[in-house]
């Protein structure tokens, strides 16, 4: 018997895109979004593994200033599952992102904020932190699992979010 929720995740996708390596401290392999409108940028049912590095704007799948939704999707082995800079209006639904090696899903940015985030059902775990989020506003985070990451679950710095149900 359990004492907390059991997740059960559908792993089914109709695309893998994956690092010919699996070394995320030599991989070459990323997405980077540059998309201004919301609508010319969308993942849904992908399985993502070993992308992304610690090398600017190639951490992973990379929003730079950017816009565009991820759904449905699964980011694993990755630098940063999902990784964002002055990126807003972008929704995040339903996706699994674990074993990361820094977050599952990080908004930062040093060049202003990520406004009007929606973080909403995803599963977010073993990765050193779940959800890291830096100079946010008017951002919602809602009903994701977020459990077993190595540092923090949710990380919130400078930020004024509204976080329900996690």
């Amino acid at each position: 018997s359990s004492t907390g929720p059991v997740v059960v995740a559908n792993l089914t996708r109709n695309v893998v895109v994956r690092s010919s390596g699996t070394n995320t401290g030599t991989n070459t392999a990323y997405i980077q979004n540059l998309a201004s409108n919301t609508t010319s940028f969308a993942l849904a049912y992908g399985d993502f593994q070993y992308l992304g590095a610690n090398v600017a704007t190639r951490y992973g799948v990379d929003y730079e200033f950017a816009r565009g939704s991820i759904s449905s999707s699964t980011f694993r082995y990755g630098y940063n599952g999902i990784y964002l800079r002055a990126s807003s209006d972008n929704t995040f639904a339903s996706n699994l992102v674990y074993s990361n090696v820094i977050a599952g899903l990080t908004a930062d940015s040093s060049a202003g904020g990520n406004a009007n985030l929606l973080v909403v059902g995803n599963c977010l775990f073993a990765n050193a932190y779940g959800l890291y989020v830096n100079w946010g506003t008017h951002n919602t985070i809602k009903a994701n699992y977020v459990y077993g990451n190595s540092s923090d679950g949710l990380v919130f710095a400078d930020t004024y979010d509204t976080v329900d149900s996690n």
